[in-house]
């Protein structure tokens, strides 16, 4: 396994990944993961995202947001043009907000990295990908400071997350937010 920064390249198969982690939340705009896969392979803003790849392929993805900057853009045109009017205005009304405006509850500095829409491809999770993904970011990356949040019901993710040293420090609704600070040498 290799992590590689993102690219125009890994386009299609960063969404792919993406599908695969997400589908249940947005699988109400159409059930088809193809056309979903292709829908939303636009959103990613490619210099903020990390992937773990395997063989040449994309198996995980994980954005790092900094200073409330988004690492995703919905283009309405783009969703309406692969899932009609009416459902791609549905997605990006509902999803514009929560992908692309996400507010985090807590102020945010250029010291602490957000990250974002962490994912591993179904037929390869529960082999460490995410785990060695997660660490390669916060070993590359010059933050002193790392957050995240996950449903409080993803009893995964939390685990993963607190086997990586992650802390709960806020709760918001139905979100866990989750901190982690940079060991120094």
């Amino acid at each position: 396994m290799i992590f590689i920064k993102a690219n125009e390249n890994t386009r299609k198969q960063m969404s792919s990944v993406f599908i695969d982690g997400f589908y249940e939340e947005i699988s109400f705009i159409n059930k088809d993961k193809n056309k979903l896969i292709n829908g939303f392979a636009h959103m990613f803003i490619l210099d903020t995202f990390y992937l773990a790849l395997d063989n040449k392929q994309v198996i995980g993805i994980a954005g790092i947001n900094k200073n409330n900057l988004p690492t995703v853009i919905l283009k309405k045109k783009e969703l309406i043009k692969h899932f009609g009017l009416f459902k791609g205005l549905l997605a990006y009304y509902k999803l514009n907000n929560e992908f692309t405006k996400k507010i985090y509850p807590f102020p945010l500095n250029d010291k602490i990295g957000v990250l974002e829409f962490i994912s591993v491809k179904e037929e390869n999770r529960l082999q460490g990908v995410a785990f060695n993904l997660i660490n390669f970011i916060i070993k590359e990356s010059a933050y002193k400071q790392f957050i995240l949040e996950v449903y409080e019901t993803n009893t995964k993710a939390l685990n993963l997350y607190q086997k990586l040293g992650f802390q709960q420090f806020q709760t918001d609704n139905a979100f866990l937010y989750l901190k982690k600070s940079k060991l120094t040498p």
